[in-house]
């Protein structure tokens, strides 16, 4: 399966990553393990998608947010490895949501970031998967995502 066209044949234009200092690139390398963490809800340098489920956002905006953090970590891993082909299968997954104190859908929220990936990546994106519900996140964000995958060589 080649995921650099399957990126183009569901018309999803991936971003640049951002500069560290911006809204938070994090990635180190070991080995075939990639770490990816910092991936916000945001697009052309700015946050799109602040507040906390179940207050000021509802769940189909939290499930955008998330799945907006997830394209914007496809475009950081396109940028570091050259290609998404050069993905050899996702090991983890964690999603970190702002919610208030009655929010009980956080599964609901990581679904939606996963059923993306994996129709891009298939079997592929199979993986472990966490989520954790928080009072908040760095600069108001929704949510914030974090990968680990193993990488072709």
């Amino acid at each position: 399966m080649n995921f650099d066209d399957r990126i183009e044949e569901l018309f999803i234009d991936l971003p640049e990553a951002p500069e560290e200092s911006e809204i938070g690139a994090h990635i180190a390398k070991c080995g075939k393990t990639l770490y990816l963490t910092g991936q916000y809800p945001s697009g052309e340098g700015r946050m799109l998608y602040r507040g906390r489920l179940g207050l000021e956002l509802t769940l189909d905006t939290g499930r955008a947010a998330a799945r907006t953090a997830a394209i914007q970590a496809l475009g950081v891993l396109r940028e570091t490895l050259g290609s998404l082909n050069k993905i050899k299968r996702f090991l983890n997954i964690r999603l970190y949501i702002a919610t208030g104190a009655e929010f009980k859908d956080h599964q609901k929220v990581l679904d939606h970031a996963m059923e993306f990936l994996i129709e891009i990546f298939g079997s592929y994106a199979k993986c472990a998967t966490e989520i954790v519900g928080c009072a908040s996140l760095p600069n108001g964000a929704a949510c914030e995502l974090a990968m680990t995958l193993e990488v072709k060589s």
